[in-house]
């Protein structure tokens, strides 16, 4: 059993092999497709968040089940039901959201299998999938995502605000606040 590094995890989590990156938001990238994830190390152990990549339908996150909605006049949509009531709201996989009047409803059925694939796991090696787990499990903000919003912000000239943790040699782990508004100089740097 070996410790997994959470900077080739998260290699894999934006790289184009696993493609998590493509459906969910970890920090501040990704897609808003799946659950975001920035936080899930808190809700989950290693076991959990792998068996939630080996296993997506096994466990479907609230609001992320996926339904088969018949209208009456034989079109049919899938997605994400937003909103049940007088008018059904549905969230289709491309982010579109449809409306549609629950008296146009023919037939609707939620989905067992999550829209995650199973085999999205086939395609990564043992440590892959440890150090995976290993970028999931740690905190969020820390200095990998720190250094990546300092550069955004320097790179598009918006403030930079966030809080984060920092390992001190002699006080341990502490909060810290940063701040800054760049400005581009005469010379071209920030």
């Amino acid at each position: 059993k070996r410790e997994g590094d959470a900077r080739k995890g998260r290699a894999v989590f934006f790289g184009e092999k696993a493609q998590c990156s493509a459906c969910h938001t970890h920090g501040l990238r990704g897609g808003t497709l799946g659950p975001e994830l920035t936080r899930i190390g808190a809700k989950y152990d290693a076991t959990g968040l792998l068996t939630s990549i080996l296993e997506p339908s096994a466990s479907i996150a609230f609001g992320y089940e996926c339904w088969l909605v018949q209208q009456k006049d034989g079109s049919a949509l899938a997605g994400f039901l937003l909103a049940d009531g007088p008018r059904l709201v549905l969230k289709d996989f491309a982010g579109v959201r449809h409306v549609i009047d629950a008296d146009q409803v023919q037939k609707r059925e939620r989905q067992a299998t999550s829209l995650m694939p199973d085999t999205v796991a086939l395609g990564l090696s043992a440590d892959e999938l440890v150090d995976l787990v290993a970028f999931l499990r740690r905190r969020p903000f820390d200095e990998l995502d720190l250094g990546e919003a300092i550069a955004r912000s320097a790179m598009t000239l918006e403030p930079w605000h966030m809080e984060y943790r920092v390992n001190h040699p002699t006080r341990g782990t502490i909060w810290v606040e940063g701040h800054s508004m760049p400005t581009l100089e005469p010379d071209g740097s920030t």
